[in-house]
């Protein structure tokens, strides 16, 4: 007999791992001894090899590789956290008020959303970053307002379906109006949906957010993300594999523990 089920394991994992990311990415770079932006040597160690004193290597301007995966990986997951906050924001008002209300408004704003899901995320974020700039609050503001409408749609049919039970109709006889309906009683009762669809979106946002460093519409230099220095050893990536080898792998590792999170919590639902 299994003394835990297989997801609270997963779940055990996925959460360690991802909190391990997060300890050594918002803290590990205070106690490198590198700076991620500054060469160690540019004459003598462009290019170094992983060794004792450059654990994941140089890159061509002789800056610490693993210094600069942390810090690339602080402001891809802090991108990642303050994109979720505020598309959850967003498309969980949206969606409640959608499924409570219902009728007309429902119906207008169901088919609001039809037009902006017809529309693939990462193409969306492409064209507004493409036509209006960069800058890394305007990127937060993109990804924000081209990843809510999915989980609008989701808690619409949550809400949907709660605004029958007898405690939204207790709180509606005893007076209370529409939005304190939705914010005190609805919400609260999708938290473990908003969970789960959180960390799934962030995970999406990572990837988006790396591919559009990598192809110079995101995060711009001198700050480091990790899908902007796997673009910077895309160039010598058989002389000088580590440069890319080592981000890509904090990617994969990351969203690799926030899908076994992810499914863990889909399965409490």
């Amino acid at each position: 007999m299994k003394l835990f089920p297989s997801h609270q394991r997963s779940n055990a994992w996925g959460v360690a791992l991802f909190v391990g990311f997060l300890l050594l990415c918002f803290a590990g770079p205070f106690f490198s001894p590198h700076d991620p932006d500054m060469p160690v040597s540019p004459s003598e160690n462009r290019y170094s090899p992983p060794s004792k004193m450059f654990w994941f290597g140089t890159d061509k301007y002789g800056r610490d590789v693993f210094t600069r995966v942390l810090v690339g990986g602080r402001l891809s997951l802090g991108i990642g956290l303050s994109v979720v906050a505020i598309s959850l924001l967003i498309g969980s008002l949206y969606g409640a008020l959608s499924g409570y209300v219902g009728g007309f408004l429902d119906y207008i704003l169901m088919r609001l959303l039809d037009v902006l899901l017809s529309f693939p995320l990462i193409f969306l974020a492409i064209i507004c970053m493409a036509l209006f700039g960069g800058g890394l609050a305007y990127l937060i503001f993109i990804l924000a307002l081209t990843s809510w409408m999915d989980i609008a749609r989701l808690i619409r049919a949550e809400v949907h379906s709660l605004k029958n039970r007898p405690f939204t109709l207790r709180a509606k006889a005893s007076g209370l109006g529409t939005c304190r309906v939705i914010i005190k009683h609805l919400l609260p009762n999708t938290f473990p949906t908003l969970a789960a669809v959180a960390v799934v979106r962030l995970a999406d946002i990572v990837l988006i957010e790396s591919s559009l460093s990598f192809i110079g519409l995101g995060v711009q230099p001198p700050m480091a993300s990790w899908g902007a220095i796997i673009n910077d050893g895309r160039m010598v990536f058989l002389p000088a594999w580590w440069v890319s080898v080592f981000p890509g792998l904090a990617i994969i590792l990351t969203i690799f523990s926030l899908n076994l999170i992810g499914d863990s919590l889909k399965s409490w639902r």
